[in-house]
């Protein structure tokens, strides 16, 4: 039986204000993040913001709330300055991507079983035809010309495999759904198809078989997570462990835990995710999977990112923490007005063309944060 919550009172002298501390008391139930549910997060004064936010809003607000708290302003405007200087290069490979995402990658469905068998054989006829041809015919396929000074080639060429592999896994699953007597798709085919899907923004993904468990220290107990798969930079060689920028958890189920549309004197609002029962447990799963991941973050232990996989459906999240949470919830405690945020944008479909794209800017500038950041910090360090 727990026993009863005191708070304790903190004075910090220096501020000349009063920190009202309450112990955390978890049930053993709770010790593995694929056990977290919304009544825990609430525990510990984690807030999930209700509303919905495109996916590269969400990601440029994550970021740049977390710099202005560690008071990096320089870090912003570095990294906008890098955008900048490298604006030629974004531009021929955000063409690239739209190009091959929406016209060699021909699909506009909303479910693997929408996906007619004949469209698949017709887009792995084209790969392998693109395969064939000469490297200025390639690039003329997948994007447009541009100036020597971009390496195309490479481009071209790492987005083409990429491209084939995720053909490929999607093919697989599309076969199994249309034989006489279909097959189930698993939990582990749709995490590949995602992966598959995000490596051709030359994202480095450390999937569960090739990683430790992560540990979150709250009072005497500990946590175990270990994600589906984290994002992380193989460049950041000052540092062995910081250098984790998103955690993915992956959910077969493709059903969304929405609300109805809501009456009211407007007329219609827009959906909500529900709060536990609220929150959905694959989101607080996720939740408990970015908290244990969080201390080896390029952001520091102020933020880090998320992506919520249901099926073919993708949501982006971000986690920002206040000053002194961490610390406080290592040593057993939250403190009045002191929580982390959780923000979701709308689910983005990779089965649609508008999914695919509303995803193309998020994931091209998160890996050119985690290069700028890590480049960053293998030039700051002796």
């Amino acid at each position: 039986m727990a026993s009863k919550m005191v708070p304790v009172v903190s004075v910090n002298r220096d501020r000349v204000s009063v920190t009202v501390l309450t112990p955390i008391h978890l049930d053993k139930n709770h010790w593995k993040t694929t056990e977290w549910t919304g009544e825990l997060l609430s525990q510990l004064n984690i807030k999930v913001d209700q509303a919905t936010y495109e996916p590269h809003d969400l990601f440029t607000s994550g970021y740049v709330k977390t710099f202005l708290k560690q008071k990096q302003d320089k870090k912003i405007s570095g990294f906008i300055g890098r955008i900048s200087r490298n604006e030629n290069e974004r531009v021929y490979r955000n063409q690239c991507i739209i190009r091959a995402l929406a016209e060699v990658i021909c699909i506009d469905c909303v479910s693997v079983d929408e996906i007619p068998a004949f469209k698949m054989i017709k887009i792995e006829s084209g790969l392998q035809q693109l395969e064939q041809k000469e490297n200025h015919e390639k690039l003329l396929l997948l994007g447009s010309k541009h100036d020597g000074s971009i390496n195309l080639d490479y481009t071209c060429n790492s987005l083409q495999i990429w491209l084939s592999q995720f053909v490929q896994q999607l093919s697989l699953m599309v076969r199994k759904r249309k034989k006489g007597t279909p097959e189930e798709i698993t939990e582990g085919m749709y995490q590949e198809l995602f992966l598959r899907f995000i490596k051709m923004f030359e994202i480095q993904i450390i999937e569960k078989s090739n990683m430790h468990p992560f540990i979150i220290p709250i009072g005497q107990n500990r946590i175990a997570a270990t994600p589906d798969a984290v994002v992380q930079s193989l460049s950041c060689k000052d540092l062995e462990n910081d250098n984790s920028i998103a955690v993915i958890k992956v959910d077969k189920d493709s059903r969304t835990e929405r609300e109805g549309e809501e009456e009211g004197e407007m007329g219609s609002r827009p959906k909500k995710l529900k709060t536990d029962p609220v929150t959905s447990a694959p989101l607080c799963q996720l939740i408990g999977d970015m908290m244990a991941v969080l201390p080896s973050s390029v952001l520091g232990s102020w933020g880090i990112y998320g992506f919520l996989v249901q099926g073919t459906k993708v949501t982006v999240v971000s986690l920002v923490t206040d000053e002194g949470y961490m610390e406080n919830l290592n040593q057993g405690y939250v403190a009045v007005g002191c929580e982390a945020t959780v923000k979701c944008s709308k689910e983005c479909n990779i089965l649609t063309t508008e999914g695919r794209r509303d995803l193309i800017q998020t994931l091209q500038d998160m890996t050119d944060l985690l290069q700028y950041l890590c480049d960053k910090r293998n030039q700051d360090s002796p």
